[in-house]
């Protein structure tokens, strides 16, 4: 009896460990990254244009949208290279890396979300509104110093 109720405990335990849920009153540092409590999260599953770089406050803008209109929940996993908690955060209208790499106002990871991005280009939304626009550079590039 004591043993099952111990493997009934533990998915519990994990969730209370990993799973948080996203205040509303979070605050949006840019497009990728969001502050709780104190503490910015790294979002996980996509790069979103930084602040100061063309398409940043639309995606800033795009994400602050997402967290403070719905119910969302993280899942904080690791650190990333800043030390800063990796999350990846669910919304019941799916990931929401998904939704930023959709929208065109992020370049997505993995399979799905260079899918997502790729369709993104290809309706022309967010980023990719006007295909001939100059200044659109991966983040990557942009933190390396790359400008167009």
């Amino acid at each position: 009896m004591t043993f099952q109720l111990v493997l009934a405990a533990i998915p519990v335990v994990l969730v209370l460990l990993f799973v948080r849920i996203v205040p509303k009153k979070a605050t949006v540092v840019d497009g990728d990254t969001i502050k709780v409590r104190g503490v910015s999260w790294r979002l996980s599953g996509f790069d979103a244009p930084e602040w100061n770089q063309p398409g940043g406050r639309a995606a800033t803008a795009a994400l602050r949208t997402i967290v403070r209109r719905e119910f969302a929940i993280a899942v904080v996993r690791s650190r990333d290279y800043y030390g800063r908690p990796l999350a990846t955060i669910l919304t019941l209208r799916g990931p929401l890396s998904w939704r930023m790499s959709a929208r065109g106002h992020a370049w997505g990871e993995g399979f799905v979300g260079r899918f997502l991005t790729g369709w993104a280009w290809a309706f022309r939304r967010g980023l990719w509104r006007q295909r001939g626009r100059t200044g659109i550079v991966h983040p990557r590039e942009w933190r390396r110093g790359v400008r167009p």
